[in-house]
């Protein structure tokens, strides 16, 4: 089956069965990768609004809710978003060698939270959880790679109790700036069209390049519009509770001061440029798009004479996230 035979697969089958849809170069990387207390701050003032009396306790202050599921959790990272504000977190992922991650860095970083976390293998299309269990199950990147979103929302609807809610985020491809020293901003540098270029050069590469599976335009391009579109919530009329927010930047994820070395080997490891460099190996073609766009980068930027190591980068990637509450029954 071709792209474009996928592509409407993928939609009718969602229609069909949900039935609704400037500073001088740094010494170190800082990873601040995760998306922050901006989107669990967003999420949590969600849930409590929607539901205030009958999710929440007070502990030390904070308000504590009962018991979330984070679906998709990769390495852990978004999980511990919620450290503070839950008694009891599942990070549940598909992959083994991600739930390893997350638990090899949760021994080595422990949250400071009185929370209890843990990890295991499972999907969204089935959770290991009771029925009505859960005050939130979160989407962290993950809902449009649901072998079946139907049966997702099936599943969450089982896990949530009735005062419970729903959280999906996607997020944007990256963009970038190179963080560039005061005496080149003395020298007149054209910052914002270096940038600009720089953008339209790495987008160029994700979308001409990569084998960008058709799924991905729902995150990137639709910014899961056409998911918001096919899901029907519990008494919506009466809590006007589900909406969608794009393009807010309080909600991106930035992380700073990452080395070109750091930022490139994140490129070798995604998906899309495996399968694409898979395939010109197959046809036994001598090329390398990425190192055509690092050498044209460094070119852009003049930067030539720099290692890899001494070139950093801020990177940003946008947010777009469906809040609702319980999805109403599936036929």
């Amino acid at each position: 089956m071709n792209v474009i035979a996928c592509w409407h697969t993928l939609v009718s089958s969602l229609e069909r069965h949900m039935n609704m849809e400037g500073n001088r170069s740094p010494t170190k990387t800082v990873d601040s990768s995760n998306p922050g207390n901006g989107l669990a701050a967003r999420i949590l003032d969600f849930l409590e609004t929607v539901s205030p009396s009958r999710n929440g306790s007070v502990l030390r202050g904070k308000k504590m809710f009962g018991s979330m599921v984070d679906v998709g959790c990769g390495d852990g990272k978004s999980t511990l978003l919620f450290a503070p504000y839950f008694k009891r977190i599942n990070g549940i992922d598909r992959s083994k060698a991600q739930i390893t991650k997350a638990e090899d860095a949760m021994a080595k970083h422990p949250p400071v939270s009185k929370s209890s976390i843990s990890f295991q293998v499972a999907t969204g299309e089935k959770m290991p959880f009771p029925d009505a269990s859960q005050d939130l199950v979160c989407f962290s990147r993950s809902f449009h790679w649901m072998e079946l979103m139907s049966d997702a929302l099936k599943e969450t609807r089982r896990v949530l109790k009735p005062s419970g809610c729903v959280a999906m985020y996607c997020t944007s491809f990256p963009k970038i700036e190179r963080q560039i020293s005061y005496e080149e901003v003395a020298l007149g540098r054209a910052v914002s069209e270096m940038n600009k270029r720089s953008n339209e050069m790495l987008d160029n590469f994700f979308r001409n390049f990569c084998d960008m599976h058709p799924r991905c335009s729902l995150a990137v391009d639709d910014r899961y519009q056409r998911i918001y579109d096919s899901i029907a919530v519990e008494n919506l009329a009466k809590r006007g509770s589900k909406f969608i927010i794009i393009d807010d930047k309080d909600l991106a994820i930035h992380k700073r001061c990452v080395s070109l070395t750091d930022f490139s080997d994140s490129l070798r490891a995604y998906a899309g440029y495996k399968c694409a460099m898979l395939a010109l190996k197959r046809l036994e073609m001598d090329t390398n798009p990425l190192e055509d766009l690092l050498k044209d980068l460094r070119f852009l930027w003049g930067v030539e004479d720099l290692s890899d190591d001494e070139i950093f980068l801020n990177i940003t990637w946008d947010v777009s996230l469906i809040l609702c509450t319980r999805p109403a029954r599936i036929k």
